[in-house]
């Protein structure tokens, strides 16, 4: 009995790429560029949090309301006034979380930053994997790539 290249080791072996053990599914190339693209989108989203824009150091604007209201949550003490709920609190509310465990300091704002950017990096693969369930892979990765690497989704 001899056994007849399937269709997926045919591609893997015109791609370069070394062939998936008997009952192993093959690596999907996209898959593996999207993994890629969501380290290097949140490799980009730390050094951004650490370099470019400290949270502490651009307290103006809209980032000004979300770092005033974390300093407010995280304070020992603080009980919300009816206001409050005017302005979105989910970003100062997790922001907050990690001033009270690393302290309302310039150490516990950094730490709270990359933390942020983590999250952030982690929507990576979310994009990849909704655009998916709905589009092409190509299309899904070319989302995600666009997601990891654009302004407005990194600051």
């Amino acid at each position: 009995m001899t056994l007849e290249p399937s269709p997926e080791s045919a591609e893997t072996a015109a791609a370069g790429l070394p062939a998936a053990a008997p009952g192993v599914p093959a690596a999907d190339p996209l898959l593996r560029a999207m993994w890629v693209v969501a380290l290097l989108g949140t490799a980009l989203r730390v050094w951004f949090v650490l370099t470019v824009h400290r949270p502490i150091d651009f307290d103006y604007s809209d980032m000004h309301s979300y770092i005033e209201r974390a300093r407010q949550m995280a304070t020992p003490g603080f009980h919300p006034s009816i206001y409050d709920w005017y302005y979105p609190s989910g970003t100062a509310f997790f922001t907050s979380l990690w001033l009270r465990l690393f302290g309302l300091t310039h150490r516990g704002w950094i730490i709270a930053g990359v933390i942020q950017a983590l999250f952030s990096g982690a929507e990576i693969p979310l994009v990849y994997f909704a655009a998916r369930r709905f589009f092409s892979p190509r299309v899904a990765l070319g989302a995600a790539t666009l997601f990891a690497f654009h302004y407005l989704s990194i600051g």
